[in-house]
């Protein structure tokens, strides 16, 4: 395998993953991010960011993700289980 591929090897396995079921792409990506080593530095980055002059702004993004997280997918389609002809469940 040239040194190139190796490198582009956990990004495309990553994607494949996200073709087939988006949760397991991003489990892929925090372990590969996790596995880097910047885990640590991210978060001490994050709290410095939380305690900035940005703070505030930072929260309120915080919020409107959270009330998104209460609404359906617009993308995904919900269909009524079919009841069974005989009755039963």
């Amino acid at each position: 395998m040239k040194e190139r591929d190796k490198k582009d090897a956990p990004e495309a396995e990553a994607r494949r993953e996200e073709e087939c079921d988006p949760s397991e792409g991003y489990s892929t990506h925090v372990k590969q991010h996790i596995r880097s080593g910047k885990s640590e530095e991210a978060a001490e980055q994050a709290r410095r960011d939380l305690e900035g002059p940005e703070a505030e702004e930072l929260r309120r993004a915080e919020e409107e993700g959270k009330r998104h997280i209460a609404e359906p997918d617009p993308l995904e389609r919900r269909r009524a289980p079919r009841e069974r002809k005989d009755g039963g469940s």
